[in-house]
């Protein structure tokens, strides 16, 4: 009987023996399959979705907060814990590939159609003066959850004579892992000047 230990010690060499031992023994009709997203991360789904989660909540970041993307790639690539430096190396992959996607596809996610129609309203006066005409009469429900792109968005459709209405409560704001801040209905009169709040 034969033994192949000293051969094991050398991964390519082991691999070669192995295969030519192998080869002819085995029926290359095996069955096989290719494993499903389901089927290769079972175990893994709350790390995948925590992650996708977090890289989502960066992109946020990018949008909403008006942060340069290489600003925020180059602080998360010095950060001293390794882990955030190879967080930040696979999200910056990842939402490089995602903004290529939507523009070779010709696509706006959410957060691009808000920044499109500011951009719009922000340089294009008649675009402006026609929202403000369109749009005399304002409603937002769940304004704690507001964020800053939307504020400003707001602050250019509503005009001195419309009437803008806001509905909200600062102990249930819940997204600002998506950029929202409370701030925006504690510090309302701020953001839209002779308001009046009713309890």
């Amino acid at each position: 009987m034969r033994t192949f230990e000293t051969m094991t010690k050398d991964s390519k060499e082991f691999a070669r023996h192995l295969d030519r031992i192998v080869k002819g023994r085995l029926s290359n009709a095996l069955p096989y399959t290719v494993l499903n997203y389901e089927e290769e991360f079972a175990g893994y789904h709350h790390h995948v979705k925590d992650f996708a989660q977090d890289v989502l909540q960066v992109l946020d970041k990018i949008k909403v907060e008006k942060v340069r993307s290489s600003v925020v790639f180059k602080r998360g690539l010095v950060s001293p814990h390794q882990r955030v430096r190879d967080f930040y190396q696979l999200a910056r992959v990842l939402i490089g590939n995602y903004h290529n996607y939507l523009v070779n596809k010709s696509y706006l996610d959410f957060n691009d159609l808000s920044i499109q129609a500011l951009e719009l309203l922000k340089n294009h006066a008649e675009a402006r003066e026609y929202a403000q005409s369109r749009y005399t009469h304002v409603l937002v429900d769940e304004f704690q959850d507001v964020n800053a792109l939307q504020v400003e968005l707001l602050q250019h459709i509503v005009s001195e004579g419309n009437h803008l209405f806001c509905v909200g409560d600062d102990w249930q704001g819940i997204y600002g892992f998506r950029g929202s801040d409370v701030r925006y209905i504690v510090d309302f009169n701020k953001y839209f000047p002779g308001a009046q709040t009713i309890c």
